[in-house]
């Protein structure tokens, strides 16, 4: 019996059969073309097929590899290219399509078998939206919140750990009067100079006063006076605070005051109505508490071959910087330079730094025809938080030429 077959080739460059009857676009999908050139008929018994309307080997039975090596060369290479092909096909179509996508995504993303990677399109996008992927809840979050993981989710918490409170007690066993610095601190010594220095950065936010009688007077009015750390004379300080009670064991609140460490506190009596003796005022402070450790910053600038002729102090070029402080703390800057003159008469000069317009200690050096390398620093402590201007200065009686210099600036947060 005689049976016309229809050639058709894949992208592959396989040959496969199909009778003339059946459609071989139905059977073989888009991925096949036609070959005419490869039809013929044939006349054998087909029995040991069970279909060969499918993907058969009949090219192998009834056609030599000679033969379809030839008439492959006959037609373009180009027809039969993989990079040619310009056909789609759906995946779902394609035999084992995911599992070989899994094993490339896991092998490059770094996943066994055992592990799994979930990613919900839903809840994490390529707009970087804060909050929405499914482990992360940021309900209830203000500003300023910190983020940390609570049972494997990731939550907002107050930045706000509340406050260290201490206190600290003044005393009078006499009378207290109008105008008067009557408080001792313990050695029953008083005066305008006698005061509690703050030991670290803090405000103070209430007062309180108790006294050893049954009745008091009327109103008693307590100065609060504040010199700034290391204040060598500290009478006639700045009043701060003036709270006024009317009633023995009060406690006044204050409108909060930003102390630095160091600060010296000296309590004035202000003024009196009636009779108030033997009496103690308490001063009450706080220390807000952080969930961070304190940091250091640490910044560089550098200058060459500089000719400076200043005969008054000035900042060298090229060696001044800001610096900030995230909290308060202390600010060091440290000039190291090499240095020479650069006419025939030596010259007499100093280096200093400056921090926010606060000099420091001056570095002499008379500088001949050899470079000299020298050194200066300066430090500021308890210095709130902000940001800072660090400077390396010079003066000299000739001209100088500075062939390098570097400015350290430092900021320490206590």
């Amino acid at each position: 019996m005689a049976i016309n077959l229809k050639a058709w080739k894949s992208v592959d460059g396989e040959v496969v059969y199909i009778q003339e009857s059946e459609s071989g676009e139905g059977i073989l999908g888009s991925n096949y073309v036609r070959l005419a050139g490869l039809d013929r008929v044939i006349s054998d018994d087909f029995s040991t097929f069970e279909d060969f309307t499918t993907q058969s080997n009949l090219n192998a039975n009834y056609y030599t590899q000679t033969q379809v090596d030839s008439f492959l060369a006959i037609n373009s290479t180009n027809d039969i290219d993989r990079t040619n092909h310009t056909g789609t096909q759906l995946s779902n179509t394609i035999s084992d399509f995911d599992n070989a996508v899994n094993n490339i995504t896991n092998a490059i993303i770094g996943i066994n078998d055992s592990q799994q990677l979930e990613i919900n399109q839903n809840t994490l996008d390529n707009n970087d939206t804060v909050g929405v992927h499914s482990d992360v809840n940021l309900s209830g979050g203000i500003t300023g919140d910190i983020l940390t993981i609570v049972e494997g989710v990731v939550v907002p918490i107050s930045s706000d750990f509340g406050f260290s409170v201490f206190g600290v007690i003044f005393e009078e066993n006499g009378t207290i009067s109008n105008g008067a610095y009557q408080w001792s601190a313990g050695n029953g010594s008083t005066g305008s100079r006698i005061g509690y220095i703050v030991p670290e950065n803090c405000e103070i936010y209430q007062m309180a006063i108790n006294v050893d009688s049954a009745t008091v007077g009327t109103s008693a009015s307590i100065n609060i006076r504040r010199a700034t750390a290391n204040t060598a004379d500290v009478n006639g300080s700045a009043i701060i605070t003036t709270p006024v009670f009317t009633a023995n064991n009060q406690i006044q609140p204050i409108n909060p005051i930003q102390l630095s460490k160091g600060d010296i506190l000296i309590p004035q009596t202000n003024t009196v109505v009636g009779s108030w003796s033997d009496a103690r005022i308490y001063l009450y402070f706080r220390v807000i508490a952080t969930s961070s450790s304190a940091k250091t910053t640490i910044q560089s600038v550098g200058t060459t071959n500089v000719n400076f002729t200043s005969t008054t102090f000035a900042d060298i070029p090229g060696l001044s910087s800001t610096i900030t402080l995230t909290r308060p703390g202390t600010l060091i800057g440290d000039l190291i330079y090499s240095a020479a003159r650069s006419g025939t008469v030596n010259a007499a000069t100093q280096f200093r730094v400056v921090i926010n317009g606060v000099a420091g200690q001056s570095y002499d050096d008379t500088l001949s025809t050899f470079n000299d390398t020298g050194a200066a620093t300066h430090f500021i402590n308890s210095l709130p938080a902000g940001t800072y201007t660090i400077s390396a200065q010079s003066l000299t009686s000739n001209p100088i030429l500075i062939s390098s210099a570097g400015l350290k600036l430092t900021a320490k947060e206590d």
